[in-house]
């Protein structure tokens, strides 16, 4: 059996990699968009600095890549600060979504997540801890 290699994702890989993404989504009973990993001229989208296809034999069969993500950050504890953000927020996701962001993460200390739930979730977010796990890798370590 040839061995499956990593190799540098390429623009003719988007088919497969559409239909890995879609039978993903149904095992899983997920609905998650498929970020746009290439542009019309078949380099990678700003979004996605690295992606790789999972290669046996000349047959890709299975993709990886890293995409950048958009994640809500507040300096400061102004709760009318807050509030007149929260206003705002439709248009800081239009933003983001012409940037071809596919969504908008917010971590919370799990100390303030009650506090702060209501005042999210009017601004259009939704809690999802419940069927996602948070995992983290430090890339400072990394580097020294």
């Amino acid at each position: 059996m040839k061995p499956i290699i990593l190799r540098p994702a390429c623009p003719s890989d988007i088919d497969a990699i559409e239909r890995f993404h879609r039978k993903q989504n149904e095992r899983d009973g997920t609905d998650y968009p498929l970020t746009r990993i290439f542009n019309a001229d078949g380099s990678l989208s700003r979004n996605v600095p690295v992606a790789l296809v999972g290669d046996r034999g000349g047959e890709p069969m299975q993709a990886l890549y890293v995409e950048r993500t958009a994640e809500l950050m507040f300096a400061g504890c102004d709760p009318k600060a807050t509030a007149f953000a929260r206003r705002d927020a439709d248009a800081l996701c239009a933003v983001l979504a012409w940037q071809g962001y596919t969504g908008l993460h917010c971590a919370v200390p799990v100390a303030l997540a009650k506090a702060i739930a209501k005042p999210l979730k009017a601004a259009g977010f939704e809690r999802t801890d419940d069927r996602l796990a948070h995992f983290f890798r430090d890339l400072r370590e990394v580097t020294r």
